[in-house]
Parts: C-alpha cells; sequence; structure tokens
C-alpha cells in the first residue's frame, strides 16, 4: 500500500526543476528552477486580466479557472513543447499562444547564460511575449467565435494589451522610449511616407496582403492604439459587437460594418487622414535593427541572439565635437565584447569594441563591400568580465579618443566617415552586458 502511494505521489510531482505558480486569472509554469523568474512572470500574465476584462467588457471566470502560461528556459525545451501541438509551425517564433490545449508557450529570450540572468532577471522581451500571448488565451477563452478574428482583433489588441503591461510593470514610461516599440513606431511612419500603409478600412478587413509579416503586426498594433487613444469608448463597444457576433463566413465584413455604425460614417470617412496624423506626430527614439536592448533603473541592458544586437538613435548627434559617458559591465557568456557605435549614415559608422579580458579596438565599418577597417587597439587590464568600469568617448571631428577609469587607453581617426550622425549601442553575438550612461548626446 505504502509503494502504491509512493508511485501516485510522483505521478503528481512536477519534473525536477520545475516551478509552478498560481495566480487569481493564470497557472505559470516555468520549466527551469528559478524562483525570481517564475515569480517575475506570473506578475506579468496576471497583469493582462485587467486590460482585457475592461478592453472586452469581461465577467470574472469561475472560480479556480485558470488560463496556462508555460515559460522556458531555452529554444530547445520551448521547440519540443511546440513540435508535439503544432508540429513546427510557430518554432521560429519562440512564443505562441494554442487554442486546443488552452496554454502559451515562451522562449526565454534573447539567450541568457545564469550568471546574466541573476543581473538581468526576465528581459523586457520575455515579459512582453508572456503577456501577448496570454491576452490570446484570455480571448481564446472568452470569445467563441476567437477563429473568425481579423489580423486587427487578434494581434492589435495582444499588441496593446502586451505594451500596456510592460508600462504597468515600470519598463519604461512611454512606447516611443522603448527600443522595441521605438522600432515598431519607426516602421509604421516608413510606410505612412513611402505611401504603403495600407487604408484603415483595408486594415479593418484584413486587406494587407502586400506589408511584410513583421509590418503587419506593427501597423494592427499602432491602428488600435490610435483608435483606443482618439475614441476608447467606440472601440469598446466595438470590441464587445466582436463578442457577441457569429463566427464564421463574413464575419470580418459584419464586423466591419458593425465598426462604421458605431464610429460612424463621416468620421471613419476621415480617419486615414487622422491615422496619418497620429502616426507621424510619434518621436520615436530607437531604431532597434537586431534585438534586444531595454531599459530598467537607469541602465540599459542589452543581450544579442545570434547576430550583432544593434540598436540606433532615431536622430543625429547634429555636431562634431561631443563625449558619450558611463560604465559598462560585461557579463559572463560564449561571447565578451560590447560595442558603441558613432556617427551612422549610409555610408557606415564607427565602433568602439570594449572586449573583456582584451581590451578596445576601434573600427571604421564601410557599407560598401561590407568592410571592416581596424583603426587601432590598446590593451586594457581595466575590462574584466563581470565587473563595472567607467568610459569616456570623445569625438571631435574624426578623432575618437577613448578613456577607461580616467586614462586615456587610445585614440584614432575616422578616415572617410563623418561622426555627427546617430549613436547607437551593440552587443556581438552571443554577448550580454549593462550600459549606464552618464551623459550622451539627445538621451
Amino acid at each position: 500500500m505504502l509503494g502504491f502511494a509512493l508511485a501516485l505521489a510522483a505521478i503528481f510531482l512536477p519534473p525536477a526543476g520545475e516551478i509552478t505558480r498560481k495566480g487569481n486569472h493564470f497557472e505559470l509554469v516555468c520549466h527551469f528552477s528559478n524562483e525570481a523568474a517564475a515569480d517575475q512572470a506570473l506578475v506579468a500574465v496576471e497583469a493582462i486580466w485587467p486590460q482585457a476584462q475592461k478592453l472586452y467588457d469581461l465577467q470574472e471566470p469561475a472560480e479556480g479557472k485558470l488560463l496556462t502560461v508555460h515559460l522556458y528556459r531555452d529554444a530547445a525545451g520551448y521547440e519540443k513543447a511546440e513540435m508535439g501541438l503544432t508540429k513546427g509551425a510557430f518554432k521560429r517564433n519562440l512564443a505562441f499562444a494554442h487554442h486546443d490545449s488552452m496554454t502559451a508557450h515562451v522562449a526565454l529570450q534573447p539567450p541568457l547564460s545564469d550568471d546574466a540572468l541573476k543581473v538581468f532577471g526576465l528581459p523586457t522581451q520575455t515579459l512582453r511575449l508572456l503577456a501577448h500571448e496570454g491576452a490570446h488565451l484570455v480571448r481564446y477563452s472568452h470569445m467563441p467565435n476567437y477563429r473568425s478574428h481579423p489580423g486587427w482583433l487578434y494581434d492589435g489588441a495582444a499588441n496593446w494589451i502586451d505594451e500596456q503591461v510592460c508600462l504597468e510593470l515600470g519598463l519604461f514610461a512611454r512606447a516611443e522610449k522603448d527600443p522595441k516599440y521605438s522600432t515598431n513606431i519607426v516602421s509604421v511612419q516608413a510606410l505612412v511616407e513611402e505611401g504603403k500603409l495600407p487604408t484603415v478600412a483595408e486594415i479593418l478587413q484584413d486587406q494587407t496582403d502586400k506589408l511584410t509579416w513583421g509590418a503587419k503586426y506593427d501597423v494592427r498594433w499602432m491602428l488600435f492604439r490610435y483608435l483606443q487613444a482618439k475614441n476608447g469608448k467606440s472601440l469598446n463597444k466595438v470590441l464587445v459587437k466582436a463578442r457577441q457576433l457569429g463566427g464564421g463566413d463574413g464575419y470580418t465584413k459584419n464586423l466591419y460594418d458593425e465598426f462604421v455604425d458605431i464610429f460612424g460614417t463621416k468620421k471613419v470617412a476621415k480617419m486615414d487622414k487622422g491615422f496619418h496624423k497620429y502616426v507621424r506626430s510619434l518621436k520615436p527614439e530607437w531604431n532597434e535593427i537586431f534585438r534586444s536592448l531595454q531599459y530598467s533603473n537607469g541602465t540599459w541592458k542589452q543581450a544579442a541572439f545570434g547576430s550583432n544586437a544593434i540598436a540606433w538613435r532615431t536622430q543625429p548627434v547634429g555636431k562634431e565635437k561631443y563625449s558619450i559617458s558611463g560604465s559598462l559591465t560585461i557579463l559572463p557568456a560564449p561571447r565578451n565584447q560590447m560595442n558603441l557605435f558613432l556617427g551612422n549614415s549610409e555610408l557606415g559608422f564607427f565602433s568602439v569594441a570594449f572586449g573583456a579580458g582584451s581590451g578596445v579596438t576601434l573600427f571604421e565599418y564601410l557599407s560598401e563591400g561590407s568592410r571592416w577597417e581596424r583603426r587601432g587597439y590598446a590593451d586594457c587590464d581595466a575590462l574584466k568580465l563581470g565587473e563595472a568600469f567607467d568610459f569616456k568617448v570623445s569625438v571631435n571631428k574624426k578623432t575618437v579618443i577613448v578613456s577607461v577609469g580616467g586614462e586615456e587607453v587610445i585614440e584614432g581617426q575616422a578616415k572617410y566617415l563623418n561622426l555627427s550622425g546617430p549613436w547607437g549601442l551593440s552587443a556581438q553575438a552571443q554577448a550580454a552586458g549593462i550600459w549606464k550612461l552618464t551623459k550622451a548626446p539627445k538621451m
């Protein structure tokens, strides 16, 4: 009898290293042993419900009826779970919500070493995706016609909710200051300027096939954000109708008709002009070429996937003489190099590369021919892995002087480039670090 009891207990014990947290609306399963990560993840997914409830005018679910979100330590753990559910359909996403099982699955990203994870906590990219996929689960569980929803509703609402969750968690003050959301804004602004942004009617009716996969996300979020900002009460009425309408063929057209009826024909006719004006009015501060840079408590935390992480300021420095100073901590990771980029233009940019355990290298990258030309190297014992060091990079026309710990380390010259363009931050592929900037142009 004792053996049977032990066997039964073993069945219900979580796998070694797995942590489960339960809130009022969500169950969070963390598939690795990190109590702090599990706690952070639960806070993020629980923050979804108040936003979704208000948005869709939802009633509280039955007590104990929880939606389950899974968090994996790396891509391999996620891919194993994804393969069992959707056979690789969402492998590249590293995050998805599965309607049949009513579960969501997110890989911790960008990849971090255990040492870096302790310093970073859960990256903003991960927290954002936990909120995004959890928002899909709420829609699945409370809107029986979810399979018929157009993209502006399913992606636009989820993107808007994950933005609100990030704001509530204090990850940034407004979207224009966050590198990811700022980049989404840059994307939509470019579509406006190029005359490629679909009309509001086209977006609402899913007539966006000319857009890339990523641009569709950006445009749907931006339209939802615009509608929420300009007339949230009318949008809420549309979303209530979205829940009440029967699904199936004709759903998107029927929902569009409801939209026109609620907002009014005249307002909808003028909406393209208002939408364009709204998009142009935003002031994005970053253009993130490769993820992932995040802000937290006065620091910029940056970690790279398999290629160099790069985030540029959207505005040029605009002068020939300036300096950027602060401190940098290069964290233990497969690679140990962080880069400060200067003078971005179509011609290229200048790089100050800080290598832990080595030194400082100056490069001039030239777009034509994708050439990296070295402009100098200096050993620097102060660049130690896991230890913060002070730095200052001074620019005077084409001259770049780098100081570490108050002492000048190296001076180099840009041979071809003007250095008054935008500056940026970069982590080498598979590297991670923390920037604390005390002085920088237009921060």
